[in-house]
């Protein structure tokens, strides 16, 4: 876990360049935490011209290669759907997503899927679409960690370390399963709710934080209208105009 003092959130990017205010200001920050979703844009500009695309995620790519220790770049369902070859809304595009997955594949060591940081008194853990207590188990069903707790398996970086061996075959089987849990929100039918990159907004109703009231979750992946707290101690940062989010001692949940 990392002890910060002042920390900048960039939500889902999808080619945008707002994220740049983060860049501008990186001095003035312990970190940047990108949640993931670089490519795929929603706005017909970006749609017409995959350059400008491109291009954006490249200088977040260089952005991570000059300041290494301080920007972290997670991955989100977008962002795997390339690493792994599987579909997603916009991944359609024949040499373009060959391409894409070409940066994925030869930066993955720039990546994680997720971050653990103490912000002043705060205990925080960063995903892209947050940790589900019903995901956790069916993930569980698939692992052998005896009397280990998975909580601090994840804390400690368990899916970070799996995700850098994703083109092993063994891991690579699982990652592509336990990634791709989509829930019937989202339009899937291979699980009960979503994975870390797919838990829908209307997934947390009624649900706990699955690291209780000591540890909390911030994620992206929803497009809301606003920040929302979408249950006791998760909250989505994402939304329909995204901005960059500057977190010090008046960090409020």
């Amino acid at each position: 876990m990392k002890i910060v003092n002042k920390i900048a959130v960039v939500p889902d990017v999808h080619g945008k360049s707002f994220w740049e205010e983060a860049k501008e200001k990186i001095d003035s920050v312990d970190e940047v935490v990108f949640l993931g979703d670089y490519l795929d844009a929603y706005t017909f500009k970006i749609l017409a011209n995959r350059e400008i695309e491109l291009d954006n995620f490249l200088k977040i790519l260089n952005l991570k290669k000059e300041y290494p220790e301080k920007v972290v770049l997670l991955l989100g369902n977008h962002d795997i759907g390339y690493l792994l070859r599987l579909g997603c809304s916009r991944q359609i595009y024949g040499e373009m997503f060959d391409l894409y997955q070409h940066h994925f594949e030869e930066n993955i060591d720039l990546f994680q899927m997720t971050e653990y940081v103490q912000l002043n008194n705060e205990k925080i853990l960063f995903s892209h679409a947050g940790i589900l207590k019903k995901w956790v188990e069916q993930v569980l069903k698939k692992l052998d960690l005896g009397d280990v707790s998975l909580q601090s398996v994840i804390l400690d970086g368990f899916f970070n370390y799996l995700i850098l061996k994703y083109n092993e075959p063994e891991y690579r089987d699982f990652l592509k399963w336990a990634l791709w849990l989509v829930g019937p929100a989202r339009g899937g039918f291979n699980g009960s709710c979503g994975s870390i990159v797919w838990a829908d907004s209307t997934e947390w109703e009624g649900e706990e934080n699955f690291f209780g009231a000591d540890i909390m979750q911030v994620v992206g992946h929803n497009r809301l209208s606003s920040a929302t707290i979408l249950t006791d101690g998760v909250k989505c940062v994402d939304s329909v105009s995204p901005e960059v989010i500057f977190w010090d001692d008046k960090f409020i949940f």
